[in-house]
Formats: C-alpha cells, sequence, structure tokens
C-alpha cells in the first residue's frame, strides 16, 4: 500500500513527460508538413525555406524522408537551378521531388497523400507569381541607383499647361544707404 502512494504519483510524472515530449516532436513534424504543404506553390517563401531547413532536425528518425531530402536539395544546388542555365523543366523536376519528399512526410505522420494529390492539388493564383517577379524588378532598380554609376536620371521640362512668363528687364542694383543726418 505504502509502496502505490510512493510510486503512483512518480508513474504518472514520468508519463506525463514521455507524453509530452511524443507530443512535441509531433507538433514539430506537424508544423515542418503544414508549412510545406501550404507554401508548396511559393518555394521562395521565407517559411517554406525555414521549414525545409528544419526537416533533418524533427525527422531526424526517418532515413527515408531525409534521403529524399537530400534528393531535392542536391536538384535545387545543381546547374540547373543557375540562373544562366535555368529552364521551367529544372522547376518541373523541383515540383517531382518535392511531392515525393511531401507524400513519405505525410505517410510518417499518418496521412494519406498520393504523390499526384499534392503535385497538382496546390491553389497558387498567377498574380502571385507575378507581383514577386515585379517586386524582384522594383528591388534591382532601386539598388542600382545606388550604384554610383547608375544612379537616377532626372529630366526636368517645362510644365505643358504653364506658359513662360515674359522676359523682365533686369532690376537696378540697390543702392547703399547715404550718410545719416541728424
Amino acid at each position: 500500500m505504502i509502496a502505490a502512494i510512493l510510486v503512483g504519483p512518480i508513474l504518472a510524472v514520468v508519463t506525463q513527460f514521455i507524453w509530452q515530449r511524443f507530443r512535441a516532436k509531433r507538433d514539430q513534424k506537424l508544423w515542418v508538413f503544414g508549412t510545406m504543404m501550404s507554401l508548396r506553390g511559393v518555394p521562395l517563401n521565407p517559411d517554406f525555406i525555414k521549414a525545409v531547413n528544419f526537416i533533418d532536425v524533427v525527422f531526424y528518425d526517418n532515413k527515408k524522408i531525409r534521403d529524399r531530402w537530400k534528393t531535392v536539395l542536391a536538384h535545387l544546388c545543381s546547374d540547373a537551378y543557375k540562373p544562366e542555365n535555368f529552364v521551367p523543366a529544372a522547376f518541373e523536376k523541383f515540383r517531382d521531388l518535392l511531392a515525393e519528399l511531401l507524400a513519405e512526410m505525410a505517410k510518417d505522420l499518418g496521412y494519406n497523400f498520393d504523390y499526384t494529390h499534392i503535385k497538382e492539388n496546390a491553389w497558387n493564383p498567377s498574380l502571385h507569381g507575378q507581383e514577386f517577379e515585379e517586386n524582384i524588378k522594383i528591388r534591382k532598380a532601386l539598388l542600382a541607383s545606388f550604384d554610383p554609376a547608375g544612379g537616377i536620371h532626372v529630366v526636368v521640362r517645362p510644365h505643358p499647361g504653364l506658359q513662360a512668363a515674359p522676359a523682365q528687364a533686369p532690376a537696378a542694383a540697390p543702392q547703399p544707404p547715404g550718410p545719416r543726418r541728424p
């Protein structure tokens, strides 16, 4: 009876600790997976990048997922992703590899998403891409304006609705005051 009184609370605390640890690990995995799924159409989003860089930590115990992430990362670091070599086929390959990675992560978390569902069922309005490209152009132009060789060129032109004022004769130069008389 005394043993039960002593051991009971200890077991309760240990069980609580184990459950909290398990829950924290799962929450981290869900955050990575949820972030990547929600942003899979915009992989340059800072939250997406944060999530993929966290894969090795939260899925440490799943070698398949880490190997798939290594494959995706190798593709992103390859010559195909250098600006001078980039073609749309390189992005399609990235989408394929990402969908395989996300499908494997879903399986680890107990979800039943297949590769095709993950790859094809993401909504990303085309205006977001256009906005992103415009922001890049604006940033480049702004940075170029700080370059001493580039700078901002300003041309001053008269307003078409205003007429030039008639030329006036120059005013006489002011004369110094003469001596003061008491």
